[in-house]
């Protein structure tokens, strides 16, 4: 089960043998059944109902619309915790819609440098235009062009990461010396860093912060900021649950799933803004966990 698509297999078969059994016991207390429509992560709501002998409380999961024209979230206050760092890890998971196909365009999941605009942005977690998948880049000082820090090289047509959950991971380790990019929990490009991340006053999701392009096409279900290179198995970790709210090393965590225009930052003090032209969806996206 080493390939990509033996373990997204193995996922598909894990989530239908937990969908059978929770349809038996809902089935069995007279219960609507989960349908095919259901995301994977309402399966543990219909079984929590079963337990506890009545409706679940939990309101369906909502999803932001980032529309690839204007729709962001402003977490300008995260700016400060990715300056200046050694170490540093950028996890999201994201819904592509549509790719990129141009030379030169990008569609950026995190980003983060400064509101003037006058320099590249510090830090860069993107989806990239053909016939690379993903990038994970920076700049050490603003007086230096953005280095170019990993390119996707799983040899995958960039055409595969559409109308899917994709989890990816940026690690930047310069105290090892490397900069790292990971795909559905496996490493996919490795590069030698160029030295500390840069000053930087603003941060944003779904767009090139404060400048007003390069946006998103998909939903962006979650980003974390981690003050630490995380491991391997760790991201391997994060490609199938969502962050310890408790761990230290977690400085920021938006879910992106209010359906308001404010976006709580659930362990650090970076409530993200939503501007632009914002839709919300509660269904029709499979597979989420």
């Amino acid at each position: 089960m080493g390939k990509i698509a033996d373990k997204l297999t193995y996922l598909d078969d894990t989530k239908q043998a937990i969908k059978t059994e929770a349809n038996r016991l809902l089935s069995a207390q007279g219960k609507t059944e989960i349908a095919d429509s259901d995301a994977f992560r309402a399966y543990a709501d219909k079984l929590a109902m079963v337990e506890a002998g009545g409706s679940s409380s939990q309101e369906p999961r909502k999803f932001l619309n980032f529309n690839r024209t204007d729709t962001e979230v402003e977490v300008n206050a995260a700016a400060a915790s990715v300056s200046n760092k050694q170490q540093l890890s950028v996890e999201a998971m994201v819904w592509i819609d549509d790719v990129y196909s141009a030379d030169g365009d990008y569609a950026e999941i995190f980003c983060s440098g400064l509101l003037s605009g006058a320099v590249v942005p510090s830090i860069q977690l993107r989806q990239n235009d053909t016939p690379d998948n993903f990038v994970f880049g920076y700049s050490p000082e603003p007086s230096l062009n953005f280095t170019t820090a990993f390119y996707s090289s799983d040899g995958s047509p960039v055409q595969s990461i559409k109308q899917r959950w994709v989890h990816i991971v940026g690690v930047l380790d310069d105290v090892a010396g490397f900069i790292r990019l990971y795909h559905a929990g496996q490493l996919v490009a490795e590069s030698t860093s160029a030295g500390p991340t840069s000053t930087m006053d603003a941060a944003a999701i779904g767009s090139r912060n404060g400048i007003g392009d390069r946006y998103f096409s998909g939903h962006i279900a979650r980003v974390s900021l981690w003050d630490a290179a995380l491991s391997h198995a760790e991201i391997a970790a994060l490609a199938t649950s969502t962050p310890d709210t408790r761990d230290p090393r977690l400085m920021h965590y938006w879910e992106l799933d209010t359906g308001t225009n404010t976006v709580p930052d659930l362990v650090g003090n970076a409530n993200g803004t939503v501007n632009g032209g914002a839709e919300w969806i509660t269904s029709g996206i499979p597979g989420y966990l």
